[in-house]
């Protein structure tokens, strides 16, 4: 299955498919998801095609297509309002999905782009986010000071914290009165977290 900025390329095709007759640009799926560079769309586009979901006549403008496995794909994902869960200790730009996993239908709306992710630390255990929770993220590149977020540090690791945009810096705060603020000129937004589960309770 592809991962989350797949998914989201290949619904957006789909739909633009249906509603205009034919498929967006490339610059026009690059808006869609959030991302500046045409490179980078691609790149997923290229992934989706190898792993036969679409396809792409070389000839035509606007020629991108989706498959019949890629109607049963999103035809599925609708039916089951599940979302990929990927393994933080992935630094790929692009990494595949380790699962799907089923959430409640009221977190999936036209707008959200929804993913999962494993809590690996303690950074935000006062307010209750321990190791081993499952966190559910909207992807998004933006957020607002006071958000609790998904991002990837300088070291490549992707850890949660909360976000504060403060003058001309960012400062993220760790929930975890052990653990000190990290100040940064700018960072790397995966997305904000909006819910979370526990697989287990002890």
């Amino acid at each position: 299955m592809p991962e989350s900025n797949q998914f989201t390329i290949l619904k957006f095709i789909q739909n633009q498919q249906d509603k205009q007759g034919y498929a967006p640009t490339v610059r026009e799926i690059a808006d869609h998801i959030g991302v500046s560079s045409t490179a980078t769309v691609h790149g997923h586009l290229n992934r989706l095609i190898k792993k036969g979901y679409l396809t792409r006549k070389q000839t035509k403008s606007r020629a991108l297509a989706v498959t019949t496995a890629g109607h049963n794909l999103l035809n599925e994902q609708e039916t089951t309002s599940s979302i990929p869960l990927f393994d933080p200790s992935n630094d790929s730009d692009t990494p595949d999905a380790v699962s799907y996993r089923s959430v409640p239908e009221q977190l999936i709306t036209q707008d959200s782009h929804l993913f999962m992710i494993h809590q690996e630390n303690e950074n935000m255990i006062d307010i209750g986010i321990l190791p081993g929770d499952v966190l559910i993220v909207n992807h998004q590149t933006t957020a607002n000071s006071g958000d609790i977020i998904l991002v990837t540090l300088p070291d490549q690791s992707k850890q949660v914290y909360r976000f504060f945009d403060v003058n001309d810096h960012i400062k993220l705060v760790p929930e975890n009165q052990h653990l000190n603020p990290i100040i940064l000129d700018s960072v790397d937004i995966l997305g904000k977290i909006v819910s979370l589960y526990r697989p287990t309770v002890l």
